[in-house]
């Protein structure tokens, strides 16, 4: 039996973006993502919005902002009776039921659409405000930086939610509330995988195995890699190699069923 995780699909979906403005569900782009959702239902995409200079300016505020002191980080900690946004400490999150003597060794920063602290909202996980660091203190242009990659991803979401709504023979706009208004679940999160100590012989994991809970996971990687996906069918596990300017496509929870049940 073949085996559909051994090599990831990739699209290129560049001629949805730029060519007709209301293509159908006859368009390649829409038949490939279609296929690659049924089987493996993982993918990455190239021909994306997202450019290779965008790309190594959020990497470089990123770095700016995991190498601040330990203190300024922690002054902008996320305080889930506030807001599920900021800096995420080591430790904090175990997304791996059954394991919580094993330590996941990443750390992070999450965030989302501004808002203030007295907007309304039926979602709590849209919540704001935000939390930033004091940028004079070493990290420069890095809330510029994040607000820019954060409406590229909105916008990327979007166009990716009406390519699945068309290979599911919806409305192209069907998914389009999920990214808009004031209850829209659209959050950016960030991690840092902390090398293991030499020398240190004990378990440990980056991030434990889980789904994801949402419609769709858009992931980047940079050239170090270490993502792996699960193959229920065979109980195995398959790495996701980076590729230069490509994105990984996660389906979530959301998209595990079709409208009518399947």
């Amino acid at each position: 039996m073949s085996n559909p995780f051994a090599n990831i699909p990739t699209i290129d979906i560049s001629s949805f973006l730029l060519g007709n403005p209301d293509p159908d569900s006859t368009s390649p782009t829409v038949a490939a993502v279609r296929a690659a959702a049924i089987s493996p239902g993982f993918f990455q995409i190239t021909g994306h919005s997202i450019s290779p200079s965008q790309t190594s300016q959020f990497f470089s505020a990123l770095h700016h902002f995991f190498n601040l002191p330990q203190a300024t980080k922690d002054a902008i900690a996320q305080d889930m009776q506030v807001s599920p946004r900021g800096y995420e400490p080591q430790g904090v999150q175990r997304l791996e039921q059954g394991i919580d003597d094993v330590p996941e060794t990443k750390e992070g920063f999450v965030w989302g659409s501004e808002q203030s602290p007295t907007t309304t909202t039926t979602n709590p996980m849209a919540r704001g405000p935000n939390r930033w660091p004091v940028e004079a203190e070493g990290c420069p242009a890095f809330r510029s930086e994040m607000m820019r990659f954060y409406d590229s991803c909105v916008l990327l979401g979007q166009a990716l939610l009406r390519i699945l709504a068309l290979g599911l023979g919806l409305p192209r706009e069907y998914f389009d509330a999920l990214v808009e208004g004031e209850n829209a679940m659209m959050t950016c999160r960030a991690h840092r995988y902390r090398p293991k100590p030499v020398g240190d012989a004990g378990e440990t994991k980056g991030v434990g195995a889980h789904t994801d809970f949402g419609a769709l996971t858009l992931l980047m990687q940079d050239d170090v890699g270490g993502l792996e996906v699960f193959n229920r069918a065979s109980q195995t596990w398959h790495p996701v190699p980076p590729l230069v300017d490509a994105l990984v496509v996660n389906l979530g929870d959301l998209m595990g069923e079709c409208p009518d049940g399947t």
